[in-house]
């Protein structure tokens, strides 16, 4: 046994993150700031302090080289620590002999002390020891209040940063509102909403142009669904009114074998059985006339399959025109035109409808009285051959020439010979198998309907 084929679960897609765009775009612009922030603000702040302390530095150096100096004129030990110190120094002096001296405020948060021995002055400095103490205390808190201004900096940089990233994503984001008001309007039943946007190479841009094109396939979509379903429901009718008048026209013949056979089953003289024979064989005829007719259009509803080949149109015309001569001698046969002309189709059909066209000329020439006629012509338009069959009836009003291809279509008041109301219509779907057509032309003055039959030369369906 075979397994049954595998079927596979429809495929789902993931649902779609419905997220707030603009406050997740919020918060990633406020992390990459805030982080940005912290670490400019960290780093201005080391690079400061280290750069004040690098000053005190430098000024207890440039003091102790003042120092020096001081020692090498006639300046007193407590002068020269007076001269020394300053308002964030304290410097304190210790001569050979021990003697202390000092000057400056006692440092509150006292830095590293620099200590350095006088040489090259005067003997009481000779030896002497001078040690310099910088307070830290004010660059401290210069430090720590330039720290605080560049936090509040930090912070409103951070506030305005949000508060402009929010109108920017709004801004942003407005072809998106647009985008889906149109969808709204669209699931509303309005039709024929479009974005058009100024630059589809943009990100919302080509958004929009692939929604836009989405939009336009699916309306389109709907209008050939509603085509279709149209077409289809011209069909039905088309179908039950062509059911309708085909059981009509069959009724008739029916009938009349029915009655014919019952008279038949009664009937003694052989005059009379003979009539009704007669008659019996002409319904019977003309049913399997009207069933044939049927089958062939079902055929071309179906799709013909044509038996393609070499087709003389020549030899056509003339076996028409002797069919013609010998079923009917009181029309009159004419050919006009080219002798002959090959294309390659299926013989059958074509004969078939030209034999259609050519009965119905002989119905409508005969009509006219004696001296009718019909025409027979065959011309080459390019590459397409041209046949032509004009009779000498009454011809076909303007208004009615392609009214009367329709299936069960006769002219109203006419009730010329037993046609079917079909055998146009199948000319012209033999015709359009192979490529061509049937049309009936405009009359000519003095002449009656003129149907021409166009074939292509050139086999188009040739693989």
């Amino acid at each position: 046994m075979t397994e049954p084929p595998r079927t596979e679960p429809p495929r789902t897609e993931a649902p779609l993150p419905a997220a707030s765009l603009r406050t997740r775009v919020l918060l990633a612009m406020l992390a990459v700031l805030t982080v940005t922030l912290v670490v400019l603000v960290t780093t201005v702040g080391q690079i400061y302090t280290a750069q004040a302390r690098r000053d005190v530095t430098t000024l207890v150096s440039q003091r102790i080289g003042l120092a020096q100096q001081l020692a090498r004129t006639p300046i007193g030990p407590q002068g020269l620590a007076d001269r020394v110190s300053g308002r964030e120094l304290q410097v304190e002096l210790v001569l050979r002999g021990g003697q202390r001296y000092q000057s400056g405020p006692e440092p509150e948060r006292p830095g590293r002390a620099r200590t350095a021995t006088l040489q090259g002055g005067r003997a009481a400095y000779e030896g002497a020891t001078l040690t310099v103490t910088a307070d830290l205390a004010a660059t401290n808190a210069s430090s720590s209040a330039v720290q605080r201004a560049l936090w509040i900096a930090a912070a409103v940089v951070l506030l305005l940063g949000g508060l402009l990233t929010w109108l920017a994503t709004w801004f942003a984001l407005r072809p998106l509102k647009r985008m889906a008001g149109s969808a709204r309007r669209i699931a509303g039943g309005e039709r024929g909403v479009r974005l058009r946007p100024t630059n589809p190479r943009t990100e919302i841009g080509a958004t929009a142009t692939a929604v836009d094109q989405m939009l336009d396939e699916l309306e389109g979509a709907e209008l050939r669904a509603r085509e279709a379903e149209q077409v289809a429901q011209g069909s039905a009718e088309r179908m039950q009114s062509f059911l309708a008048d085909a059981a009509h026209e069959l009724r008739t013949p029916l009938a009349g074998i029915q009655a014919a056979s019952e008279a038949l089953l009664t009937e003694s003289s052989p005059t009379e059985r003979q009539q009704l024979e007669l008659l019996l064989a002409r319904e019977a005829q003309r049913a399997g006339a009207m069933v044939s007719s049927l089958l062939d259009l079902a055929r071309i509803d179906a799709g013909l399959d044509l038996t393609r080949g070499p087709v003389s149109l020549g030899a056509l015309i003339g076996a028409e025109a002797e069919r013609v001569e010998l079923a009917g001698p009181a029309v009159t046969v004419h050919r006009v035109g080219l002798a002959d002309l090959a294309i390659v189709g299926d013989a059958d059909r074509v004969a078939g409808a030209l034999r259609n066209l050519v009965d119905n000329a002989i119905r409508y020439a005969a009509a006219g009285g004696p001296g009718g006629w019909i025409e027979l012509g065959l011309a080459r338009d390019g590459d397409t051959a041209v046949l032509t069959v004009t009779d000498s009836g009454r011809g076909v009003p303007d208004h009615q020439r392609e009214r009367i291809f329709d299936r069960m279509v006769r002219l109203r008041g006419e009730e010329v010979g037993a046609g079917s109301g079909l055998g146009l219509n199948i000319a012209r779907g033999y015709a359009r198998a192979h490529g061509g057509e049937v049309i009936c032309a405009p009359a000519e003055p003095g002449r009656g309907a003129r149907f021409v039959l166009t074939l292509p030369l050139i086999d188009q369906f040739a693989q």
